[in-house]
């Protein structure tokens, strides 16, 4: 598979396995020429956001040990989320410019065809947002560990894992 001068859409999965060191040798590559601007990456504000949103979470579950109930637990302790957000101020943007990823705007028509793209192709709605950012910019390319995408038959999955 040629990735060089692709453009690859990203899904969150993908970014948080990559950040934590736990993806494959293709992610690996991926990355290593995104950072070299040999490829681009792209996402979109929606993954962007759940990224945030797991990041918070595991680091409340590593430094904080909180193993159930994490959400709960985080919302009744808005001072944590202060110091992760602080945390995750100098992280994430600093990772998103790093591998020059760029982020693309949640539409509002985007959104209003998330239940026909479910009914289509048995996705989630953020899986099928997904699709429809894609389609946007004519993107064949996803990584992501997420299989449900292996069921679309126009987009050339690349496994995370």
């Amino acid at each position: 598979m040629k990735i060089r001068g692709r453009s690859i859409f990203v899904d969150t999965s993908a970014l948080i396995l990559f950040l934590h060191g736990s993806c494959n040798d293709i992610t690996l590559e991926i990355f290593k020429l995104a950072l070299e601007k040999k490829c681009k990456l792209i996402t979109s504000s929606r993954c962007v956001d759940e990224f945030i949103f797991k990041e918070m979470v595991l680091i409340a579950k590593d430094k904080y040990g909180f193993r159930s109930k994490t959400i709960s637990k985080l919302r009744r302790h808005p001072k944590i989320v202060m110091e992760i957000g602080k945390k995750l101020t100098n992280v994430i943007p600093q990772f998103i410019k790093a591998y020059h990823i760029e982020i693309l705007e949640v539409k509002k028509e985007w959104v209003l065809k998330l239940p026909e793209l479910m009914q289509q192709y048995g996705l989630f709605g953020n899986d099928a947002l997904i699709i429809r950012a894609m389609q946007s910019r004519n993107i064949e390319y996803l990584l992501s560990s997420d299989q449900d995408f292996k069921r679309i038959p126009f987009i050339k999955m690349i496994d995370a894992l």
